[in-house]
C-alpha cells in the first residue's frame, strides 16, 4: 500500500530526497535509482538502494544511468 511504502522507504532517515534520480523514456518514468546515506557506519557514506527498471525499456542502458547519477551524487 502507499502509506506501507511511505513508511518503509521514504520516511527512513536514510533517505534523501534530492539523492533519488528517475529516467523518462517516451513520455513516462520507466526506471529509478536512489541514493540511501548510512551514517551509522561513516559520516558521508552511503549506498545505491531501489534500482528498477520497467519490462518494456530494460536493455536499454537505463539502469546503468540512474546509478550512475546516483553515484554522482555521492561523489559531488
Amino acid at each position: 500500500t502507499a502509506p506501507r511504502c511511505r513508511e518503509r522507504l521514504i520516511e527512513r532517515d536514510e533517505f534523501v530526497p534530492h539523492g533519488c534520480f528517475m529516467a523518462e523514456w517516451r513520455g513516462r518514468i520507466v526506471g529509478s535509482a536512489t541514493a540511501w546515506l548510512h551514517p551509522a557506519v561513516e559520516v558521508g557514506t552511503g549506498y545505491v538502494h531501489m534500482v528498477g527498471v520497467e519490462p518494456e525499456a530494460r536493455g536499454k542502458g537505463i539502469g546503468r544511468l540512474v546509478t550512475l547519477a546516483t553515484l554522482h551524487w555521492f561523489r559531488d
